[in-house]
């Protein structure tokens, strides 16, 4: 790799090649998010469910996962999937980069969703939408220039006692009020909790647990960052 320096400006030269996103590397690499409190790079083996940071473990609810080289892959079914050691708060946030499922399916993301009072969760719903469910506010949906099936793409959820956003790469981010109603269970990826209804399997890469709020002038870098890591790991995130 021939390194270069990519200055804030353009200057077009005829003839000049073009260099793709997809052609570029740091020339160091990027390391994990220091001020959160849990963050994993998904994949290769089971060494990679302990986090970057101060090595807390993702453990196995239910059957265990499976690995890619670049993604972890959860059982299909209810209540497989992985559990944080970090309980539901008030002041939290979680990122995630996760392949988006086939059509139709209707798949927990991440969260604590369990369909009873005190639940918070990203999920696929059949109708080919992304929602974000919080008891104590108003349900988030994303449901145009949704990423295709087998793409790649960025989901923040960041919530206090008062304010939740919802920042989706492709999507205008989405602030909402509310007072959360808070479960008991530990923050999870994919469907640890949930039965078989919203089970289908989920392939993620990165799961970063924060216990502080993002806002939306926050979260932006961060997506910048997981981009980033991604691409080195050959996974290709949207706008």
């Amino acid at each position: 790799m021939i390194p270069f320096v990519r200055l804030p400006v353009s200057v077009p030269v005829a003839g000049a090649p073009i260099i793709q996103p997809a052609d570029m590397g740091q020339l160091v690499p990027l390391g994990p998010e220091r001020d959160a409190i849990g963050h994993w790079e998904l994949g290769g083996s089971d060494a990679s469910l302990t986090d970057l940071l101060d090595g807390a473990v993702l453990t196995a609810h239910g059957t265990a996962p499976t690995f890619e080289d670049n993604c972890v892959v959860t059982a299909g079914g209810g209540q497989h999937g992985l559990d944080t050691p970090f309980n539901e708060a008030l002041d939290q946030t979680m990122i995630i980069v996760a392949q988006r499922p086939p059509l139709a399916s209707k798949q927990v993301v991440m969260g604590t969703l369990i369909g009873a009072p005190g639940e918070s969760g990203s999920y696929w719903e059949s109708a080919n939408t992304l929602n974000q469910l919080t008891r104590g506010y108003t349900n988030t949906l994303f449901s145009a220039g949704l990423p295709a099936p087998g793409e790649w793409y960025f989901l923040a959820v960041s919530q206090s006692g008062t304010t939740r956003t919802v920042w989706m790469s492709g999507q205008d981010p989405v602030v909402t009020a509310g007072t959360p109603i808070l479960s008991t269970r530990k923050l999870a990826l994919g469907c640890s909790y949930f039965s078989s209804l919203y089970g289908a399997s989920l392939k993620a890469a990165t799961l970063i647990v924060y216990d502080k709020v993002l806002t939306v002038d926050d979260i932006p870098s961060r997506f910048s960052r997981c981009r980033q890591r991604s691409l080195a790991r050959g996974i290709t995130i949207g706008q």
